[in-house]
């Protein structure tokens, strides 16, 4: 599995990300908050239950972009984050951190798509914000 948040922070890129699905736009300092229930129908061998569409897309527009993505709620929630190339990488909520998962980093150009999932495919509602 790659990880797709880039690790080089030696310059910070103002990046314009447009949000595909659902239509919203972040840049700056804005951020935009989706609601919706975990899991799906698909399932994936690395991440749980997943939805068969994205709970939410955007695109970087510039070489590297901060980018901050939370999910949060009352249910151990996995996230999958599928980048650029295909590149895939499964983030899981764990007890210690109430249900929440954080992921702060550089990213690099393309387009990403958010996968709000279960492991037991339960489904429980959601609020995921990704702020640039």
């Amino acid at each position: 599995m790659k990880n797709i948040a880039t690790k080089n922070i030696a310059s910070l890129l103002i990046a314009t990300v447009v949000a595909a699905v659902p239509t919203a736009a972040v840049y700056g300092q804005s951020a935009a908050e989706i609601s919706g229930t975990s899991g799906g129908s698909q399932t994936s061998a690395d991440c749980g239950f997943v939805p068969a569409q994205p709970d939410y897309s955007f695109n970087i527009t510039k070489p590297a972009a901060s980018v901050s993505i939370e999910v949060s709620g009352t249910n151990d929630y996995t996230l999958l984050m599928v980048g650029p190339d295909n590149s895939r990488e499964c983030i899981l909520a764990h007890d210690f951190d109430g249900g929440t998962i954080q992921s702060r980093g550089l990213y690099k150009k393309g387009t990403y798509n958010l996968y709000v999932g279960d492991i037991d495919g339960s489904g429980a509602p959601f609020t995921l914000t990704v702020q640039q």
